[in-house]
């Protein structure tokens, strides 16, 4: 953890406190890089975007969003599983390896919901956990049930219940949907340019 810590640490530091006087940029307060610290969570592959952000009052607030591999939102946009988010006085390289320590731990914390298709914190391990982190973790809830008359139906592919379902209105779950090869169309009707409805 230590290593890649330095790197990114590294990587920032050059960023804000460049060593030329030829370096341009018109958004220096705000620094973003892919990482790859974490490349999986709950069984699904993820990518990991690592952001930095110098305030006004010289604060700094690291971040890092969960994005998906597999589900797009947009032809350009992956869906975002969960971000972490944590503000610290100085930015220092003690500062990035402890987030992404407490980072890891908190992961531990975070079970799939295969009925619903979200992200969710393990109840039991959270009452279990002294960690005071808890609360800047977010998890994505857009998959969230907003009634309770949603139906749930068998997945059509591995035939357990599920609320999440195709463009097409066939229940599919999250899990089947990133394992499918082709995703523009519906593996039940074979019907073309579908999403799953997130």
């Amino acid at each position: 953890m230590y290593n890649s810590s330095k790197i990114i640490y590294d990587k920032t530091k050059k960023h804000f406190c460049p060593q030329t006087n030829t370096y341009t940029n018109t958004n220096q307060n705000k620094f973003t890089m892919p990482i790859r610290l974490v490349q999986k969570v709950c069984g699904f592959d993820v990518n990991t975007l690592f952001h930095i952000e110098n305030t006004k009052n010289n604060k700094w607030i690291y971040s890092v969003e969960i994005l998906s591999k597999k589900i797009k939102v947009d032809p350009d946009k992956f869906y975002k599983f969960f971000s972490y988010k944590k503000k610290y006085s100085k930015l220092l390289l003690k500062n990035i390896n402890g987030f992404f320590n407490e980072l890891g731990s908190l992961l531990k914390l975070v079970s799939f919901n295969k009925l619903t298709g979200i992200f969710e914190m393990n109840q039991i391990e959270k009452s279990k956990s002294n960690s005071k982190n808890i609360s800047n973790l977010t998890l994505n809830s857009s998959l969230t049930p907003n009634s309770n008359l949603i139906k749930t139906n068998e997945c059509c592919v591995c035939w357990d219940v599920t609320m999440t379902k195709t463009s097409c209105s066939h229940f599919i779950c999250l899990d089947c949907w990133t394992k499918l090869t082709n995703k523009s169309n519906c593996p039940y009707c074979r019907c073309s340019n579908i999403k799953i409805a997130l």
